[in-house]
């Protein structure tokens, strides 16, 4: 009897699995840390890293990257990526509501021609901001005082305040330079005296020139001498410490 000898091979096959690696980031960047009164705010979803591309689901049933707020409260994103096997990324934040701040109080100045003003915001408080304009404008400086370059005209400032992550309307504060006294012509008979009047200013004092020279006299009023022609004197004020041109 012959007995065949049946041989049978098996091949295992190695298998390797790879285990995808999840690496999906969120973040949620706000436009402004808080909602102002009558505002709204943008929350938009940040995703890195992981397989493009993501999808978006908000607790707010948006589906979009970036939702507009008006409300406060604790809004969350929930980002899923194309990698296999890996799970949603959530993420959440929390946004406060705050009133819209008054506008600073803020005094307007007088200073001397081609000096520098002081101008100082005391009310509401807050972090002060100056500009150029009641709107846009180019901003000059932060802080409660605002020292201007030297003022020749008249000219305005304006100052707005940031609390809370709100910023209120702008207040206008003026500035303006003292002025030159206010000389009252005359006229009188040849061979009389002449009585000027002057206004306008703390202090005055006349002359007979346009640059200097002798004083004639001090006060709001100066007599003349008897005059036989046409004469001209010429008043110069002194005005919150300010020396005015001559007049």
């Amino acid at each position: 009897m012959k007995y065949s000898l049946l041989v049978f091979l098996f091949v295992i096959a190695s298998v390797r699995v790879f285990a995808q690696s999840c690496t999906l980031s969120v973040s949620i960047s706000a436009s402004n840390p808080s909602i102002c009164s009558g505002s709204s705010v943008t929350l938009t979803a940040n995703a890195s890293a992981g397989t493009a591309p993501y999808t978006y689901a908000w607790n707010t049933g948006e589906t979009t990257q970036s939702i507009s707020i008006n409300k406060s409260g604790t809004y969350t994103v929930t980002v899923t990526d194309k990698t296999p096997g890996c799970q949603p990324v959530k993420k959440s934040i929390t946004v406060s509501s705050n009133p819209v701040p008054a506008p600073p109080t803020a005094a307007n100045a007088v200073t001397c021609p081609n000096t520098p003003a002081t101008l100082t915001a005391t009310a509401p408080g807050g972090v002060y901001q100056w500009y150029t304009a009641i709107t846009g404008g180019t901003f000059l400086a932060t802080g409660a005082t605002y020292t201007t370059p030297p003022i020749t005209s008249t000219t305005v400032y304006y100052v707005q305040t940031t609390i809370g992550g709100c910023t209120s309307e702008r207040t206008a504060v003026i500035v303006t330079t003292t002025a030159n006294p206010v000389g009252t012509p005359a006229t009188v008979c040849s061979g009389s005296v002449a009585t000027l009047q002057a206004s306008g200013g703390d202090s005055y004092s006349w002359y007979a020139s346009s640059s200097g020279g002798a004083v004639l006299g001090t006060g709001p009023t100066f007599v003349t001498p008897v005059l036989t022609t046409t004469t001209t004197y010429y008043v110069q004020s002194t005005l919150n410490g300010c020396l005015s041109a001559f007049v």
